[in-house]
């Protein structure tokens, strides 16, 4: 791989490769690709302009590895692969002040370049959207947010006053972006709460044998058995055995179900009592979790 070292701060390096040097979801692989090394213990990447930033065990040997690493990189070692969770955060950050930026660039923007006549039209133009929610929310006779917004904005232009209004809702787009920011960062770290993070599972074959494989070879229609203690990896149907199991993860009732043979269980659930082996429906991201 060709780079340019834009960075060397000891524990840190970032290099860049160029413009498009692989795609997002090949970052993400190239980032698990040099996270496989001990002493480095986080990698970010930018598809956008080939930026790689390494953070790493500070040494003269660890930084001479990493180059090595880099140089022997060909076309053919990218592949894509899933984000960590690290890394979804940080782009759901860089992403959140990105917008922040843009919205303050171009009210400041607004503020010092264009004629009164011109702010006061887009003043209008922008403040349609908040009077006609108002409107929404009065005809449904809701007093929510979007009425009060909406009763402020337009009391605020009836009386002439387009700059208060202005501000106004330069302040509720500052609101919404930070709402919308909050909600994305709670869904990401539910969803990485929630990640059953299972390697390897107990297969059962047709001689009843049972087999530990990886959760990554399992297919529709495979028979995994499920011991007590285990979280359940895969959609399906129990076939043999019996027991408890928590659906707290998915109904948020804490009491156990019992399951038997032809009852349904899920991904995420977990087996109290009993062992179980499970006829798989589906699995991944395929499963209701």
């Amino acid at each position: 791989m060709k780079y340019q070292v834009m960075h060397d701060s000891g524990s840190r390096l970032r290099v860049r490769a160029g413009q498009w040097a692989f795609t997002k979801e090949e970052g993400y692989g190239l980032a698990s690709l040099l996270l496989q090394q001990d002493f480095i213990y986080e990698v970010f990447t930018s598809h956008r302009n080939g930026s790689i930033t390494i953070y790493y065990e500070e040494s003269p040997e660890n930084k001479h590895k990493i180059f090595d690493i880099l140089n022997g990189i060909t076309i053919d070692d990218l592949f894509e692969a899933e984000p960590t969770q690290t890394q979804v955060s940080k782009e759901i950050t860089d992403d959140f002040y990105l917008k922040l930026s843009k919205m303050i660039g171009r009210r400041l923007l607004g503020r010092w370049f264009l004629p009164l006549p011109i702010k006061n039209m887009l003043t209008i133009y922008h403040a349609a959207s908040y009077i006609w929610d108002g409107l929404d929310s009065l005809t449904d006779f809701r007093v929510d947010v979007a009425l009060l917004d909406g009763a402020a904005v337009t009391g605020a232009l009836l009386q002439g006053q387009y700059q208060p209004a202005s501000s106004m809702m330069f302040l509720l787009s500052i609101s919404d972006a930070l709402e919308d920011y909050t909600v994305q960062k709670a869904k990401s770290t539910l969803k990485d709460s929630l990640a059953l993070n299972i390697d390897t599972v107990w297969v059962v074959g047709d001689d009843g044998e049972e087999r530990q494989v990886s959760a990554m070879d399992i297919s529709k229609g495979d028979k995994i058995k499920v011991h007590m203690g285990d979280v359940i990896p895969v959609d399906g149907k129990v076939v043999d055995g019996e027991g408890m199991v928590n659906e707290a993860s998915m109904t948020g009732e804490p009491l156990a179900v019992h399951k038997t043979n032809g009852k349904t269980v899920h991904a995420g659930t977990v087996m109290e009592e009993g062992n179980i082996v499970v006829e798989v429906y589906s699995m991944n991201k395929e499963t209701r979790l």
